[in-house]
């Protein structure tokens, strides 16, 4: 396992693989944002619904429904290029980190592929490039959908009932101290290797 500081030099070495990229990534983050705020937008549309068209329908009640399901399908489009940028910028990250990798290789000597397995070599240039991929394509991703979705929805809730929000912010600090207490006890058990795997 790698300390801290040699984890967090490795990260930024690989977020200079982005740079290519920017634009693609600001596409990515620009259609999340947007699949973000349209799931914030929905369930506004459908208490403005409820409140002044459920016992009174008319022309206006059906195109706010036909909204309704509209925001769903432009939800899911969106989302769906969102996922799709990431993927292009991953794919091509991991293009670019093997080439890198291979002509690193042919500069290299023959007493290291002595040395060396070829099985750990290539495990190095695919698996281990893949689950940069996944990274990403996957754990970026959501992590960054995951803090838009935490500010719109606080807004929304805000929009909706403030007073409400403020007690389900009070059980905040309590929920990541928490989240916090079981990441420190599952941390050691996931770093200690079982014996079945030990060789």
């Amino acid at each position: 396992m790698m300390p801290n500081q040699n984890q967090w030099s490795v990260f930024k070495r690989l977020l200079t693989y982005l740079k290519p990229y920017k634009f693609l990534t600001f596409l990515a983050l620009a259609f999340l944002l947007s699949t973000t705020v349209i799931k914030s937008i929905i369930p506004l549309v459908a208490s403005y619904f409820i409140d002044h068209y459920l016992h009174d329908m008319n022309q206006a009640a059906s195109l706010i429904l036909i909204g309704y399901y509209g925001l769903y399908l432009l939800q899911t489009l969106v989302q769906y290029l969102g996922n799709l940028f990431f993927a292009r910028v991953s794919y091509s990250i991991v293009r670019d980190i093997r080439r890198d990798a291979f002509a690193n290789m042919e500069k290299l000597g023959m007493s290291y592929f002595d040395k060396t397995p070829a099985g750990s070599i290539v495990s190095r240039l695919t698996n281990d490039t893949e689950t940069i991929s996944e990274m990403f394509s996957g754990i970026l991703s959501s992590f960054i959908s995951a803090i838009f979705i935490f500010v719109t929805t606080l807004y929304t809730m805000m929009i909706l009932d403030i007073r409400l929000t403020g007690l389900i912010v009070l059980f905040l600090p309590l929920i990541v101290l928490l989240l916090t207490f079981i990441a420190k006890n599952q941390w050691p058990s996931l770093k200690r290797p079982e014996p079945c795997f030990q060789i």
